[in-house]
This record gives C-alpha cells, sequence and structure tokens, in this order.
C-alpha cells in the first residue's frame, strides 16, 4: 500500500467512524480510493465496520478516555457487547486500554484528524 492509498484509507475511516457510515458508503460518497485488499481483508473479516463498532469508536474518539460501563451507558450498547466489540477493536491495535483501579479505561492508539 502506497503513502496516498494510506492517507486515502486513514481519512475514510476517519469519515465512516465521525458519522458512523458504513466504509463502502463513504468510499461511495466522497470517491476516495481505499485499496479493496484493505477493505475486504482484516476490516472485514474482523467485523471491524460494524455500527456498533463506529459507535464506540465515535464515543472513544469524543470522549478520548472512557470505560466499558459509560461506554455502555453512553452509547446504548449492553455492557457484554461493548466488551466484546472492545476486545476485537483491541486485537486489531486500534484502541489500547489502561488499567485505572479495578476497571479498565480506553482510548484510540492513533488520534482521529478532525
Amino acid at each position: 500500500m502506497n503513502r496516498e492509498d494510506k492517507k486515502d484509507l486513514k481519512k475514510a475511516l476517519s469519515l465512516a467512524i465521525k458519522n458512523e457510515k458504513n466504509i463502502e458508503k463513504v468510499k461511495k460518497e466522497t470517491g476516495l480510493k481505499v485499496p479493496d485488499i484493505t477493505i475486504k481483508g482484516k476490516w472485514i473479516e474482523e467485523g471491524i465496520l460494524t455500527k456498533q463498532r463506529l459507535k464506540i469508536l465515535a464515543f472513544i474518539n469524543k470522549n478520548k478516555k472512557i470505560s466499558v460501563l459509560e461506554l455502555a451507558a453512553k452509547s446504548g450498547i449492553s455492557q457484554s457487547e461493548v466488551s466484546q466489540n472492545l476486545a476485537a477493536l483491541s486485537k486489531l491495535k486500534i484502541i489500547r486500554s489502561d488499567k485505572d483501579g479495578r476497571k479498565r479505561i480506553y482510548c484510540l492508539n492513533k488520534p482521529i484528524p478532525a
């Protein structure tokens, strides 16, 4: 993947997260050239761009640091589903967690540009 493709992918993901849209819809609306190998590969296979995960990423991006309980309360997604989605996002190193006493606080690995 060349530098321009990486920029397009980052921009498309940023737009998708901010607007809670599917990546394919963002591709059509913006005309961004996002490599199909990436879209059909890890992102789709792992279910990264589900509506719930986009919603969770949007909340993490907005709040900078947030716990599972706060995410569940603010997003309307059950605590169990939030935990499962966070585990998948952590596995792909999109987010990371830090311990704060007995709870984990989640944040993005890299901030999403405005």
